[in-house]
């Protein structure tokens, strides 16, 4: 009888940790490419936000591309700032040979769901 006890304990912990691990944060990105690929830039990715009043001149950049990302799980707080999904897009400028982003996102809406959306920049020199 005790093993058996042990044994439901145990599978119903499991199903716990399985249930509990699913509920992370989904993130789905997709690139849209504006030129031929570049290799991976490495250094620190300059990060500009559209919404807070950025405006950039578009003769000292190229632009490479664009970003977009969509999260399951924007917080407690439909307006709250998600990190998660801004450093995802920052480290996928990075990837694509940007060293500079645009982003574009107000996240006001669903708690629910977070959605976002970057343009990857190349300074010229």
């Amino acid at each position: 009888m005790e093993r058996s006890k042990k044994g439901c304990l145990t599978a119903l912990c499991i199903c716990v940790s399985v249930l509990l691990c699913s509920c992370g944060p989904v993130i789905d990105v997709q690139y849209l490419p504006n030129r031929p690929a570049l290799p991976p830039y490495t250094g620190k990715v300059a990060v500009f936000w559209k919404e807070h009043g950025t405006s950039m001149d578009p003769s000292t950049y190229d632009l490479i591309g664009t970003v977009t990302a969509q999260s399951n799980w924007c917080g407690t707080n439909k307006a709250k700032f998600n990190t998660g999904l801004h450093n995802y897009l920052i480290n996928q400028a990075g990837e694509h040979g940007g060293n500079g982003i645009i982003l574009y996102c107000g996240e006001i809406g669903s708690i629910a769901e977070c959605y976002c959306y970057g343009d990857i920049i190349r300074f010229k020199q």
